[in-house]
């Protein structure tokens, strides 16, 4: 397993947002697989997936997930019609 360390800032709202914008390429395919394989596949709530993602180094937003899993199918997905 490897690790990334994303450098984030505190905003005025108090909260972390990574700095360099979005996830691209291979980052972003692992986040969604990831995301996939808790949620649909493990059977994980939204916020479930969301502490899972960050156990593997990976920050995403609740709407950045449930975006994720819209957007994109699995084979898990695809076989619940």
């Amino acid at each position: 397993m490897s690790v990334a360390v994303v450098p984030v800032e505190v905003r005025k709202d108090g909260k972390a947002y990574p700095l360099g914008g979005y996830l691209r390429g291979r980052d972003r395919w692992r986040a969604v697989n990831l995301a996939h394989q808790l949620h649909c596949r493990d059977g994980l709530s939204y916020r479930q997936t969301q502490a899972g993602l960050e156990d593997h180094g990976i920050r995403r937003s609740l709407g950045q997930i449930h975006s994720d899993l819209r957007r994109y199918v699995c084979a898990e997905c695809s076989s619940h019609g």
